[in-house]
């Protein structure tokens, strides 16, 4: 083909990859900005966590009763990871109150208690931790841990379990987390944080700077389920 087959360009053709590089220059910005302020915003939002234990009966056999435990945690916030997560199972015997009412609060936090139920017993029928440390949750994501327990049939009428995540956006060697089991072998958890280079208790007040520095936080729950005994239904003709 000689040169003189090849048409000149015109002046549209010639302008062409000015006009392209002019409109992806101002796109490629824009799309470093938005990432930029997308992955700014993550990291001073703080996590939203919900924690939501619950308890389902699931039958008897041999004389218990099995009950199925879940403890269900949703993060609608940041990307956040746990420091501790202790959760308690426990299960109560009621008895009738022999009084109508009764003072336990103090003179600071007054409380009048005029149930007709109190508590004659309680055991710790599971203790420990829900999710390790380090397990981290993703905006919008949703986490369960569920456990089967027997519980004594017609010995106890009431299961409750508590559960808590204590959480932060950064997870270091500075934040620790010190175990403890109480006589009725429930296992709490106190959080640890590095002052002046010495572990000390976690106080949010007293440490304003480090939980905002690291956005250190607490969730928890609660959660009952009555274990009556099944009155049989009364055949009708």
């Amino acid at each position: 083909m000689n040169k003189s087959d090849v048409s000149p360009k015109g002046p549209w053709e010639r302008a062409l990859p000015v006009l392209q590089a002019v409109l992806l220059i101002p796109a490629g910005l824009w799309a470093a900005f938005t990432y930029y302020v997308d992955r700014r915003d993550k990291l001073v939002q703080p996590a939203s966590i919900t924690v939501q234990p619950r308890l389902e009966s699931i039958g008897r056999r041999d004389g218990q009763q099995f009950v199925k435990a879940t403890i269900s945690v949703n993060n609608s916030g940041a990307k956040t990871y746990v420091v501790n997560s202790p959760f308690t199972i426990t299960a109560s015997r009621l008895d009738r109150a022999t009084d109508s009412g009764r003072n336990i609060g103090t003179a600071e936090a007054p409380l009048w208690n005029a149930s007709s139920e109190i508590e004659a017993a309680r055991y710790t029928v599971m203790s420990g931790e829900a999710f390790r440390r380090g397990f981290w949750f993703e905006p919008g994501e949703q986490s369960s841990r569920s456990f089967i327990i027997a519980i004594p049939d017609e010995l106890y009428q009431l299961v409750t379990i508590k559960a808590g995540v204590r959480h932060a956006k950064v997870l270091d060697d500075t934040i620790a987390t010190k175990w403890t089991q109480g006589p009725d072998h429930s296992f709490a958890a106190e959080t640890l944080v590095t002052v002046d280079n010495k572990p000390v208790a976690y106080n949010g007040l007293l440490h304003a700077a480090i939980r905002e520095q690291k956005s250190i936080a607490y969730n928890d729950g609660e959660s009952a389920l009555t274990l009556w005994p099944q009155v049989p239904a009364t055949a009708t003709h």
